[in-house]
């Protein structure tokens, strides 16, 4: 009898080990750091320091796994102590689908899949703010978009991804909402306004975003993991941080420090088409006449001819006539709010001259897809079950 209750107790023992282990690992995301062909990012994070550390790479799972050994980095968050993981991947085939597996140094805590990019142009999903108090709209979202969209590239939320940015809460909340596409599907971030948020009211540098949320560092130093661009197939991509405001007490020129790092950055972009990422339209929706300060970036964008421009904050769907100096021109750029993919909806938005279309939809969450075409944008906006909402093709010139 006690020879039998020992054996249990062993079993016991060495399953609930395994049980904490796989538990252990949290929050995985993939994002690109540098050229998305060659390189990729993966980043989880644990409560323990010396658990699952690293970090198995293939092509075949028949054949030899390539080990990593990830970098640890300490984030000392408001309620504790996490440390993440990160592993960046170079000189990756193009074209070429990877498994990889988490695992310490005796068995695998987790597994995924992700594709690095070819020759041909992406197709991406835009979620528009995804802040909620419960984000399980988020999960819903994001889930049925890769559902009804599954040969996507990537996926970008155009900020405001938590309510409170400075709350780890809330993050995890997010990430954990986030897993079951995050590990399988590149994520391009945006820092929004709530990403500087402090619980007691006051703002910060959006530290808890340029921490999790490993991207290129080609921006200015002074908004470092908040402002970068990337090449994807012909398209140049390019995130900008709106959050003058909320950030002035600590990059009090930020707007003309993104002007100029802009301008160089567009004056060097070999491909022929430009997006841009941002969370303020300065074609806003509000009842104000006066645009917003992102205002400051249209001239550089007129100037460069970039194609879109695809923003949130306003949880509303719209679409401006393309644009130059303000003006309808079939050449000029569109730019686009991409609704909410969380909870908070607003009733005070209307559409103004410069909207194309307008839609508030209070309802449903929504989602983009974007991709291009025989030299036409396709931006396709859906309600959170998969209905077409709106529909338009951009043509566009290669320069």
């Amino acid at each position: 009898m006690l020879r039998k209750i020992v054996v249990l107790l062993m079993v016991y023992l060495l399953y609930g080990q395994s049980l904490m282990a796989n538990a252990a690992v949290e929050n995985i995301i993939l994002t690109y750091q540098d050229d998305p062909r060659h390189s990729q990012s993966i980043t989880w994070q644990t409560k323990t320091k010396d658990v699952a550390n690293f970090l198995y790479v293939t092509t075949d799972k028949t054949k030899k796994w390539a080990k990593y050994q990830a970098t640890i980095q300490e984030f000392v968050t408001t309620d504790e102590l996490i440390y993440l993981h990160t592993v960046k991947l170079n000189d990756l085939k193009s074209d070429q689908q990877y498994f990889y597996e988490i695992s310490n140094s005796h068995e695998k805590l987790e597994e995924g899949t992700f594709k690095t990019a070819g020759e041909k142009n992406p197709k991406f999903l835009i979620f528009g703010d995804s802040q909620s108090v419960n984000y399980s709209t988020w999960q819903q979202t994001l889930t049925n978009a890769v559902k009804f969209n599954p040969t996507v590239d990537f996926f970008v939320n155009v900020g405001d991804l938590v309510d409170v940015g400075q709350d780890y809460k809330q993050w995890q909340k997010f990430l954990a909402a986030s897993k079951i596409i995050s590990k399988n599907l590149s994520f391009v971030p945006v820092v929004g306004n709530h990403e500087t948020y402090v619980g007691d009211g006051t703002f910060a540098m959006p530290t808890y975003f340029t921490t999790q949320l490993k991207v290129p560092t080609n921006g200015p130093p002074e908004l470092k993991g908040q402002v970068y661009s990337f090449d994807y197939g012909q398209i140049h991509f390019v995130v900008l941080d709106s959050q003058f405001g909320e950030e002035r007490a600590f990059v009090p020129n930020s707007l003309e420090l993104q002007k100029q790092w802009l301008i160089r950055d567009l004056a060097n972009n070999k491909k022929p088409y430009t997006i841009v990422f941002m969370h303020r339209n300065p074609y806003h929706s509000g009842n104000s006449s006066k645009l917003e300060a992102t205002a400051g970036f249209i001239p550089i964008f007129d100037l460069y001819k970039v194609n879109l421009v695809f923003c949130g904050h306003e949880h509303v769907v719209a679409k401006t006539y393309p644009l130059i100096a303000d003006k309808n021109d079939e050449n000029g750029t569109s730019y686009f709010t991409c609704g909410r993919s969380g909870t908070k909806i607003y009733n005070n938005k209307e559409q103004k001259s410069y909207h194309e279309y307008f839609y508030n939809i209070t309802a449903q969450p929504t989602y983009f897809t974007v991709e291009l075409n025989d030299n036409a944008f396709v931006v396709k906006a859906y309600t959170q079950d998969g209905n077409l909402l709106q529909d338009s093709i951009i043509k566009v010139k290669a320069d």
